[in-house]
């Protein structure tokens, strides 16, 4: 029987960014992830930011590693003091 191996957890995401440019240099990116290539596209053309008669349109692919909890160490130097008053701490 084939055994299957544990799937590792996904430590990095490709992102990939619809990037417009007409001919004056001005230029529009978009992107988001379930956005399809197509909608991309669309987006960054009609940016508003998009004037020149010609246009082109690129992709930037790149792969992106994905942020990670920060692991916090410390040492106790000394218990903090607390007041005394039972008022002094909330009751919930």
């Amino acid at each position: 029987m084939p055994t299957t191996r544990p799937s590792r957890p996904k430590t990095a995401l490709r992102v990939r960014i619809a990037v417009v440019i007409d001919d004056a240099g001005n230029w529009s990116a978009a992107g988001e992830s379930g956005m399809s290539d197509r909608e991309a596209t669309e987006a960054a053309a009609n940016s508003g930011n998009i004037a020149g008669p010609h246009q082109q349109g690129y992709f930037v692919t790149v792969l992106i590693p994905l942020p990670k909890p920060a692991e916090l160490a410390g040492v106790i130097e000394r218990e903090a003091q607390l007041p005394v008053a039972s008022s002094a701490l909330p009751v919930s």
